[in-house]
């Protein structure tokens, strides 16, 4: 049946009937679009890539003027459907607010449609005032089945396989980590500023004019959690290193809400580069040897490991040597403590809550005083001391050979308060531990408790784990419930954040916030409870509505927020 339309003679489908010929329309043809409502209905509809936009219309002859389904394709992603769903053919647009499910009649033609757009969105992006349809002639085009015309894209074609070259992420890319329906979630909450300004004010931060690491001009990538603007050859070789230690987006293409914007303004080429290469030694005595816009990957790659994963020229040669000394005795005479006092399980059931947090982190953190006269029954602890649906649950750079201890506790504590994140990231770049226990609380809680968003940010990013716990068994989602910090909520929920755990007061989160009576709160509270508990389905129709509400609230947190930065400022210059 896929092929019935094989049939039909070309000249009746290439141009239907009463359909005007359109030299600006890229490709067009019938798709079918799953819709929004309770019923998830399919709905079949004439679609045209045209003017930078996605349009569609009930029927190719009508006269009504079409349906713009996205204004910017510019901001947008294409890429496969999941594999939950049951239908050939399909594929996501995924735009900065919702994601578009839409179903081609046939699997080539569902591959026609997704390299049309990811060629209109690329061009977009490689010359913002080129027309993409002029590009090419009306009078070159494919004939495609089921009604579709595809204007000939030549000569912009080589630009559909520009994220190939480096093995970057393509837009296309099924396993992508630009959204899903959980991490979008509240993807527009504190109301992003769109990708153009992003990127202008991003560009603009001193050293940014060049890639971080070979000074290749007009960089559009960037790590963010190491606050750097790259190349697309250079965003390959930090690909390669696995998220763990650099997650790279582009900066043109991916969202940027204000958080991740106010993480990568304070950051920035130049310091970030003052940090990691504080201890560079002379030229002619680098190994690696430092590279170029004209270096090959192999030589990217060794360099690019050598700076962000050794961190080999982030702390002096000799502090490193002493330092990989004493982690390894370290390590080997507390795996043997643990080992000695294990149950069958891994961990023994009188074991303190320190000690069952270091048997889960690979046993390299000391026990705190607090911690000995805590308790914790093994099951209870082992589920809750995970950090379960975020992307930060990933170990920490185990081929540093930092001591952790050679960063004092005193000043990320200082620079958590204050949200100080050149300071968080010398000392991340020193080697401390971001999951640390100090005095009963970690970074993460502290920021958390101070509201400070981009150091929230900043630490989450780079691996600290959302439902660890304090001496009280807070998470900072527990925190941040209590002083009433509406986008720190925002941010942990956004990244799965359990707020079903209780403390040693037995108080969820939710139970917290309804004691201090932040109303905000409460309600993003409910609504995500709501929405997981409806959760059974892919992109269930809960999602959109909860989203509108998160949203809503963000966007209203951000904006008091900003007055009374604005209102601090003015009363400080009165003064």
């Amino acid at each position: 049946m896929q092929d019935v339309h094989s049939l039909v003679p070309k000249e009746m489908f290439q141009h239907p009937s009463g359909m005007p010929i359109e030299p600006d329309v890229m490709m067009e043809g019938y798709l079918y679009k799953r819709s929004s409502n309770a019923f998830k209905t399919w709905n079949r509809r004439w679609f045209q890539i045209k003017d930078k936009q996605l349009l569609y219309s009930h029927r190719s002859t009508d006269l009504e003027p079409a349906t713009i389904m996205e204004e910017n394709l510019r901001i947008c992603l294409v890429r496969p459907a999941p594999s939950n769903i049951d239908r050939i053919g399909c594929f996501e647009l995924v735009t900065p607010t919702r994601i578009h499910l839409l179903q081609a009649d046939s699997e080539s033609l569902c591959q026609d449609w997704m390299r049309a757009l990811q060629r209109t969105i690329l061009a977009l992006h490689e010359g913002d005032s080129v027309d993409v349809a002029s590009t090419s002639p009306r009078n070159k085009t494919t004939s495609m089945s089921s009604g579709v015309t595809l204007t000939s894209a030549n000569a912009i074609s080589p630009l559909s396989n520009a994220m190939d070259v480096t093995k970057g992420r393509s837009v296309s890319d099924p396993a992508s980590t630009y959204t899903s329906a959980n991490t979008s979630s509240i993807s527009t909450a504190a109301g992003f500023s769109s990708s153009t300004t992003a990127f202008e004010q991003v560009r603009r931060v001193p050293g940014n004019e060049v890639c971080a690491d070979c000074g290749s001009p007009a960089p559009k990538w960037v790590s963010i959690n190491l606050g750097v603007v790259l190349c697309i050859e250079c965003s390959g070789a930090h690909r390669s290193l696995g998220v763990q230690t650099s997650k790279v987006r582009s900066l043109c293409m991916d969202s940027i809400d204000n958080e991740l914007r106010d993480v990568l303004l304070a950051l920035g080429n130049r310091q970030v580069n003052e940090i990691f290469l504080a201890h560079l030694p002379p030229a002619d005595s680098i190994v690696p040897p430092q590279i170029n816009e004209k270096s090959a990957r192999p030589a990217r790659e060794a360099w690019i490991k050598a700076k962000y994963v050794e961190r080999r020229f982030a702390v002096a040669e000799d502090t490193r040597a002493r330092s990989s000394a004493t982690n390894r005795q370290e390590h080997l005479k507390h795996k043997t403590s643990i080992g000695g006092n294990s149950s069958s399980n891994g961990v023994n059931r009188s074991s303190s809550y320190a000690d069952v947090q270091d048997a889960e982190s690979g046993g390299l953190l000391d026990a705190d005083p607090w911690s000995a006269d805590l308790s914790v029954p093994v099951p209870t602890a082992s589920k809750r001391l995970s950090a379960c649906g975020s992307d930060t649950n990933l170990d920490a750079i185990g081929s540093s050979s930092i001591d952790t201890k050679t960063v004092e506790w005193d000043s990320v504590k200082e620079a958590c308060e204050c949200g100080d994140l050149l300071a968080l990231m010398t000392a991340y770049a020193q080697g401390f531990d971001l999951n640390a226990l100090h005095n009963g609380t970690t970074a993460l809680h502290i920021a958390t408790r101070n509201g400070q968003t981009a150091a929230v940010e900043f630490l989450l990013l780079n691996g600290a784990k959302i439902n660890m716990l304090d001496e009280k068994l807070n998470t900072p989602l527990h925190l941040a419930a209590k002083e009433g910090h509406t986008l720190p909520v925002c941010q942990l929920l956004k990244r799965g954040a359990d707020s079903n755990l209780a403390n040693v007061d037995s108080k969820t989160p939710l139970d917290i916030a309804m004691e201090c009576t932040h109303a905000d709160i409460v309600t993003l509270f409910r609504v995500t409870i709501m929405r997981n508990d409806f959760n059974a389905d892919f992109n269930n129709p809960m999602d959109e509505t909860v989203e509108a509400v998160i949203s809503d609230i963000a966007r209203r947190a951000a904006t008091e927020k900003e007055q009374k930065k604005t209102e601090s400022l003015k009363s400080t210059s009165d003064i």
